[in-house]
């Protein structure tokens, strides 16, 4: 049995970083090399340094949309709304702190957009639908996703101290990834964060290839396991869209025997998701695919990640790519040589 107390690490505090660099492609860079099982240091910037012209790398262009609402009873008690999935037109599942102060058929206030100038009213259907997780309805025809940019704040992680959502506002274009396009995720895939528009035109100038998937990144991404076992975990679901293009190109990638790199464990999910007998295949679909320390990753060669939580199913996903011990080893490195960890923090690489 594999428990996930193995993935367990102490992490100061001062580790955990709390802001972005001013420079996007500044953080520091582990670079794990899977065939000789070394670990040296650099930095984001000299990423084309590490890469071969004909390698491919693929990145997930979701955007984070403002999930996070301030909402009010009609008694006027505070509330906060996070969205996490849209269940059918402006019905979605959400969770709502405190949630103790809510029952089924409570009518919260979720504030005033100027582009309507009348209140958004929504009201809680069912709790406990998933989880601590309910299902509320906007009551409005206007589609609530044209209007949350009015109303709402981009979902910074919980570990971000922030009391009054002022770092919402603030990192709200840091948070998310230059190449980010398609509207849906609550939380970003924060690998493709280190790259900036200069280095993403000295990679393309040096030939790497790019291609892109969507995966829209849930709350669950930041979900510790609970249960012993890892096997006992049950995954979360999340949307990903696979383009017969991109499907097409990496399928000839793979038969050129070029390396494919991806940007990010959501690319990892997103491309084992689609990928048997050496294809790739479009999709569009819910993926809840959970990669164990013991499975073998088929599609990707290489990737670019962050340091990620505890006992999480990330750590578990690269600890298939690298090995526990090498994993581990190289966790302990990174917090003896002051990088930084998690969602503005520093990167790594793993390269075959």
């Amino acid at each position: 049995m594999t428990t996930i107390n193995r993935f367990n690490y102490t992490l100061p505090t001062t580790c955990i970083a709390q802001h972005p660099l001013k420079t996007r492609d500044a953080s520091k860079l582990m670079v794990i090399n899977l065939s000789n099982q070394s670990i040296t240091h650099s930095t984001f910037n000299a990423l084309p340094s590490f890469l071969l012209p004909t390698d491919v790398l693929v990145r997930n262009n979701t955007k984070v949309i403002p999930a996070r609402l301030v909402a009010h009873k009609q008694t006027g008690a505070k509330l906060e709304v996070f969205l996490l999935k849209e269940l059918s037109f402006n019905t979605w599942q959400v969770m709502i702190k405190p949630s103790k102060r809510i029952k089924e058929g409570d009518v919260l206030n979720c504030g005033t957009p100027l582009s309507l100038n009348v209140p958004i009213l929504a009201e809680v259907i069912e709790k406990n639908i998933e989880g601590n997780t309910h299902s509320l309805t906007f009551k409005t025809s206007t589609p609530i996703q044209t209007v949350l940019s009015e109303i709402g704040k981009i979902p910074l992680p919980p570990y971000i101290e922030d009391k009054d959502f002022s770092k919402a506002k603030k990192y709200s274009d840091d948070y998310q990834n230059v190449f980010a396009k398609h509207d849906g995720a609550v939380a970003a895939p924060t690998a493709g964060r280190h790259f900036s528009k200069k280095l993403i035109k000295t990679l393309d100038t040096m030939g790497v290839g790019t291609e892109e998937i969507t995966l829209h990144v849930g709350m669950g991404t930041f979900l510790p396991i609970k249960e012993d076992s890892i096997n006992d975990h049950i995954m979360h679901k999340e949307a990903i869209d696979i383009s017969t293009k991109t499907a097409t190109q990496l399928t000839t990638a793979k038969k050129n025997g070029q390396r494919i790199i991806a940007v990010g464990t959501t690319v990892i999910r997103a491309l084992e998701s689609s990928y048997s007998n050496q294809v790739f295949k479009a999709a569009s679909k819910n993926t809840s695919i959970f990669i164990k320390p013991e499975d073998t990753i088929h599609s990707c060669d290489g990737l670019i990640t962050n340091f990620h939580l505890p006992k999480s199913t990330l750590m578990c996903l690269v600890a298939a790519m690298t090995g526990y011990d090498l994993l581990m080893t190289a966790y302990k490195i990174a917090i003896e040589k002051n990088y930084r960890f998690y969602s503005f923090g520093d990167a790594m690489l793993i390269l075959p």
